[in-house]
């Protein structure tokens, strides 16, 4: 007779994407790429997204429309998320805060960041 298994239900392990696969796969989303959008950093806690600000992200007053940062961090949290379980978990994102302190002009560039500490609590 053989022991009973164990009913303890073991955690999957995932192996992250590397910055490559990362890379590849934000280059699938043809919202990144039309705002300009591209991999900056990897970190071994999360990403971090860049966008080069131009006429065609600006708003009205000629700053950076605030979709842009939002849109690309809710993008870095989902890229984060995804590069930490491997490609294996179908997940969206739920809800975030963005705060806007000064505008953004032409000639620089937008970064965002995020962590998947921040993300997985």
């Amino acid at each position: 007779m053989t022991p009973a298994k164990s009913a303890v239900k073991k955690k999957p392990v995932y192996r992250k994407l590397s910055a490559i696969e990362t890379r590849k796969l934000l280059q699938t989303s043809g919202f990144v790429q039309m705002l300009g959008g591209r991999l900056a950093r990897v970190h071994p806690d999360g990403v971090t997204l860049a966008c080069p600000v131009h006429a065609g992200v600006h708003n009205v007053y000629g700053a950076l429309h605030g979709g842009v940062p939002a849109s690309m961090a809710d993008t870095a949290a989902g890229i984060a998320l995804h590069r930490h379980f491997g490609g294996q978990q179908p997940m969206t994102t739920v809800e975030f805060k963005i705060n806007y302190f000064l505008p953004v002009h032409e000639g620089t560039r937008s970064e965002e960041h995020t962590s998947e500490l921040q993300s997985l609590r």
